[in-house]
């Protein structure tokens, strides 16, 4: 039986992080810039010393920025390794929604599109609660401290500082690293030609 792999979307599979200091850093015109390589909370809006109301104005401003979660880069290699994912495993993008913004749906879908444009949109899942998937033959690649510690499976996480704390299965910095990782999970079924 083939493992199942779900793959979170932002700061995993594309460039979130860094799209959302950049817009945080032109959009405000103040002193409390953020400095993408000094993140320590998985929240971005947690490292700036502002109160939660002004935290959340700002988060606001940048998510609804039209084309926001469209134009966000697509991290290297991701795009080659997915389809290698697809090919060897039952590969899902499991990701988690702003909702209160609906267009972001759609902005997210377009984004598969444009940057996996192989990959089917019926497997591209949108749940704030990643828990609620499980087994022996689910794997969870993914950046998130609270999604990686409640999952019940294999987990890998995506190397931050903010996430070194959790006991994982295996860690990635990167998606050449991803494909090594998942090679050893792949079955004995003559599915390992691709391994590295």
């Amino acid at each position: 039986m083939k493992y199942q792999v779900f793959v979170d979307m932002d700061s995993t599979l594309n460039e979130f992080t860094k799209a959302y200091v950049n817009h945080n850093n032109m959009t405000f015109d103040d002193d409390l810039r953020l400095d993408e390589s000094q993140l320590e909370h998985y929240e971005i809006t947690k490292n700036i010393d502002l109160d939660e109301d002004e935290n959340e104005r700002r988060k606001e401003i940048i998510f609804r920025t039209p084309s926001f979660w469209v134009d966000i880069p697509i991290k290297p290699d991701a795009r080659e390794v997915l389809e290698w994912m697809d090919d060897k495993f039952e590969t899902f993008i499991l990701t988690a929604p702003w909702l209160r913004n609906l267009d972001m749906f759609k902005e997210k879908l377009s984004w598969v599109k444009l940057n996996l444009p192989s990959f089917s949109l019926n497997n591209v899942i949108f749940s704030t609660r990643k828990d609620i998937i499980h087994g022996n033959n689910t794997i969870i690649i993914d950046d998130n401290p609270n999604m990686l510690e409640t999952f019940q499976g294999i987990k890998i996480a995506f190397d931050y500082p903010f996430n070194r704390s959790v006991d994982v299965d295996g860690r990635i910095s990167n998606w050449s690293e991803a494909k090594e990782v998942l090679g050893a999970y792949l079955d004995s079924e003559g599915q390992d030609e691709g391994r590295l």
